[in-house]
C-alpha cells in the first residue's frame, strides 16, 4: 500500500502542482502528501463493457514503424503497442505534455531543478515519428508551480509555463517560449502579465494562427479569483486585454480550437456533489459566444478535464464518482453551437482510474488518455478510442511492470500512429516522485 497511494494521487493531479489539475477536488496532487479524507480502499469500481467492433480504421501514416514488435499488440483487438518503451531523456523527469506537428512530436516535462530555491524546471524536447528523442532537450526554466503546457501552431512549437523569479532575476509569471521546428529557440520568453498568481493553465493553437491561453488566478489550488483567457497572434504576443470568463472558484481550464471559434470546459465548486461540469465556445477574441456556459450540475466530476477537437465535434474527458463512490470514465460530446451530442462512457481502467488526456486521432477516433491503478503494486497506462458519434472501441493497456508504476499518460498523433507518454517511476516513494522516475514513450498503431 505504501507504494500504490502516490501512484493514485498522481494520476489525478489535483492541484496547481500539476497541469490543469482540479485543486478542490477531493483526491489531491501527490506532493501535498495527504489523502484529502477519501478512503481509496472503500471505493468501488465500474464494471467495463466494452464495445467491440470488426472496422479497421483507415491508416493516414503509412505502415507500422520499422522494428515494431507484434507480441506487444494484442491481435484480437488489432490496435496496440508496436514497440518497447523507451526513456526520452536520462535523467529525472515527470508530468510529461505533449503535442504533434505532423511528422514528430514536441514534449515538456517536469525535473528537479538545480537552483537554490529548490524550485523544480521545464524542458522542451523534440521527438521523431518513430519516437526517438531528437537533439538535445531545452530548459526553459524554473518554476514555482511546475504548471507547463504545450501546442503546435502550424509552424512552430510553442510551450507556456509558470516561471519563478529567483536570485533577483526572471518573471514571476506565465511566459510563453517559441520553438522552430529544428528545435531552436526564437526569441526571449514571451511574458503574460498580471500572471503571478495563476493557477491553472491550458494552450491550445489554430492551424498556423492564432492561439489561446487560459488560467485561473487567485488562490493556486481552488482559483479562487476566477477563470480567464487570453487570445495570442500567430507570433505568440498578447493580442488584446484577458478576458475573464468566470468569477467563481475554478479548476482544471482546458481549450482547443475547432472550426473558428474555440471550445473551453472548466470544474466549478458549486454544489452539494461538486464538481460541477462547464463548457463554453468562445470566440477569437475569447469572448463567450453562449448567453451562459452549458452546466452539468451536481456532476461528481474529479481530477482534470481534457479537452479536444475532431469530426466538428469537440470531445471532453472527465472523471465521475458517483454517490455510492463508483468511478466512471466520461467522453461528452458537444457540437459548434456548444449544445450537447451526449455522454459516453470510456471503458479501460479495471481499477481504480482516470482521464489523463484526450485528443483527436484522425482521421476519425478522439483518444482518451487513463490511468489504471489495480490491485498491489500494479499500476499502469492506457488508451480506448471513441468516435464522434461516441462508439467505443476495445481499449489498449501498455504492459505493468510491478513496482514500477506508470501514470500521467499524455498521447498526441493519429489513428496509424500514437506516441504515448507517460512517467514510470523505478523507485516509487510514498509521496511524489523519485530521481529514478522517467518520463517514457512508446508507438501505439494498427497491428494486422
Amino acid at each position: 500500500m505504501r507504494n500504490i497511494l502516490p501512484m493514485l494521487l498522481a494520476a489525478l493531479a489535483l492541484t496547481a502542482c500539476d497541469d490543469g489539475g482540479g485543486g478542490g477536488s477531493t483526491i489531491p496532487d501527490p506532493d501535498q502528501g495527504t489523502d484529502g479524507g477519501l478512503n481509496i480502499l472503500d471505493m468501488k469500481l465500474p464494471d467495463a463493457d466494452v464495445p467491440r467492433t470488426d472496422a479497421e480504421p483507415d491508416g493516414d501514416m503509412g505502415p507500422t514503424p520499422d522494428g515494431g514488435e507484434p507480441s506487444l499488440c494484442d491481435p484480437a483487438v488489432g490496435f496496440g503497442p508496436v514497440r518497447a518503451p523507451m526513456a526520452v531523456a536520462d535523467t529525472a523527469q515527470y508530468t510529461p505534455r505533449v503535442t504533434w506537428s505532423g511528422n514528430r512530436w514536441g514534449v515538456t516535462w517536469r525535473s528537479p531543478g538545480n537552483n537554490a530555491a529548490g524550485l523544480d524546471e521545464i524542458w522542451f524536447q523534440r521527438v521523431s515519428g518513430d519516437g526517438v528523442a531528437e537533439g538535445d532537450p531545452a530548459l526553459l526554466g524554473p518554476s514555482r508551480s511546475g504548471l507547463h503546457a504545450v501546442a503546435f501552431t502550424g509552424t512552430r512549437f510553442a510551450v507556456v509555463y509558470a516561471s519563478a523569479r529567483i536570485d533577483g532575476g526572471g518573471f514571476a509569471g506565465l511566459a510563453l517560449q517559441l520553438f522552430d521546428t529544428d528545435g531552436a529557440p526564437e526569441g526571449s520568453p514571451i511574458e503574460l502579465a498580471d500572471t503571478y498568481d495563476a493557477g491553472h493553465l491550458a494552450l491550445a493553437w489554430s492551424n498556423g494562427g492564432s492561439g489561446m491561453v487560459t488560467y485561473t488566478r487567485g488562490d493556486p489550488i481552488a482559483g479562487s479569483a476566477g477563470l480567464y483567457v487570453r487570445p495570442l497572434s500567430p507570433d505568440g504576443t498578447p493580442e488584446g486585454p484577458a478576458v475573464q470568463v468566470s468569477t467563481e472558484s475554478v479548476q482544471a481550464p482546458t481549450v482547443v480550437f475547432g472550426d473558428a471559434t474555440w471550445g473551453l470546459a472548466w470544474l466549478a465548486r458549486a454544489s452539494a456533489r461538486p464538481n460541477d461540469l462547464l463548457f463554453t465556445v468562445l470566440d477569437e477574441r475569447g469572448r463567450p459566444a453562449l448567453a451562459a456556459p452549458r452546466r452539468v450540475v451536481d456532476a461528481g466530476a474529479q481530477g482534470q478535464v481534457h479537452l479536444a477537437y475532431g469530426g466538428s465535434t469537440y470531445g471532453l474527458g472527465w472523471s465521475q464518482i458517483d454517490e455510492l463512490g463508483v468511478l466512471a470514465l466520461k467522453l461528452s460530446l458537444y457540437d459548434l453551437a456548444g449544445d450537447s451530442l451526449g455522454v459516453t462512457t470510456v471503458p479501460g481502467p479495471t481499477g481504480f482510474g482516470a482521464v489523463t488526456g484526450v485528443s483527436w486521432l484522425n482521421p476519425s477516433f478522439f483518444g482518451v488518455a487513463w490511468q489504471d491503478s489495480g490491485p498491489g503494486e500494479r499500476s499502469t497506462v492506457g488508451l480506448t478510442r471513441v468516435n464522434a458519434t461516441g462508439q467505443v472501441l476495445a481499449p489498449v493497456a501498455l504492459a505493468v511492470e510491478p513496482g514500477a508504476p506508470a501514470t500521467g499518460l499524455s498521447v498526441a498523433g493519429t489513428i496509424s500512429k500514437v506516441g504515448a507518454f507517460y512517467t514510470r517511476d523505478h523507485n516509487p516513494l510514498p509521496v511524489g516522485f523519485s530521481n529514478e522516475a522517467r518520463v517514457e514513450v512508446t508507438l501505439i498503431a494498427p497491428c494486422n
